[in-house]
C-alpha cells in the first residue's frame, strides 16, 4: 500500500502536479454599473444574475451601481503547470429595457482574488432577441452605439469581442454580428476611431 502511494506521488510530481492546501476562490467579486445608453442615466432596480449561476444574483442601487462580492474557502488543490481563462455571463435585467448582457474573464484555477469591472449600457425600445439568440439584437445595438462614438479603444473592442457566440444560435444574427465586429476592427485600424 505504501508502495502504491508512493507511486502516485512520484507520478504525480513527475506530471508537474504538486498537492497542496491554499485558498479557492468559488466567486470571483464582480461591480460595475448599469446605465441608460441614451443619456447616460443610471438604471436604478435591474436584476445582475450570473447565467449559469442564478444563486449570484443582485439589484442595481440608486446611481445604478451592483456588486457581487467574492467568495473563498481553504481546499485541498493539485497545483498543475496549465492554466485556461474562466468565461462568465452575467444577465441584466430591467422591464423598461431589453435585456444587456456582459461577459467576465478570469484566470483558472481561481487562486487568487480578480475583481471584475463592468459598464453595462441598456436600451430602451429595444426588441428582444429571438429565443435561439436571446442577445443578438443587444449586441448589434451596441456595436452600432459604440461605432458612433468619437473613441473607441482597444479595451472597448475586446469587451465587446467577448459578447461572440453568447447564446446565439441564430445564422443570420450571427452573420450580422460578424460583420458589425469586423467594420469596427476595419474602421479601428484605418484610423476612423482612437
Amino acid at each position: 500500500m505504501k508502495r502504491m502511494f508512493g507511486l502516485g506521488l512520484a507520478l504525480m510530481l513527475l506530471a508537474g502536479c504538486v498537492p497542496m492546501v491554499t485558498d479557492m476562490w468559488l466567486v470571483q467579486p464582480v461591480s460595475g454599473q448599469v446605465f441608460d445608453a441614451e443619456d447616460g442615466a443610471p438604471v436604478v432596480g435591474a436584476e445582475v444574475r450570473n447565467l449559469d449561476q442564478p444563486e449570484l444574483t443582485t439589484a442595481t442601487g440608486t446611481v445604478g451601481e451592483f456588486a457581487i462580492e467574492g467568495q473563498s474557502e481553504r481546499q485541498f488543490y493539485m497545483a498543475m503547470p496549465a492554466s485556461y481563462l474562466n468565461r462568465e455571463i452575467w444577465v441584466v435585467r430591467h422591464p423598461d429595457y431589453a435585456d444587456a448582457v456582459f461577459v467576465t474573464r478570469t484566470l483558472a484555477p481561481p487562486r487568487s482574488r480578480q475583481p471584475s469591472l463592468a459598464e453595462v449600457p441598456m436600451f430602451a425600445g429595444l426588441e428582444q432577441g429571438p429565443d435561439e439568440c436571446p442577445f443578438g439584437h443587444y449586441r448589434l445595438r451596441l456595436a452600432e452605439d459604440l461605432r458612433a462614438q468619437e473613441s473607441l479603444d482597444d479595451l472597448t473592442l475586446r469587451n465587446l469581442t467577448e459578447l461572440d457566440g453568447v447564446l446565439c444560435r441564430d445564422p443570420a444574427l450571427n452573420d450580422q454580428w460578424q460583420d458589425a465586429l469586423e467594420a469596427l476592427f476595419r474602421e479601428r485600424a484605418e484610423g476612423g476611431n482612437r
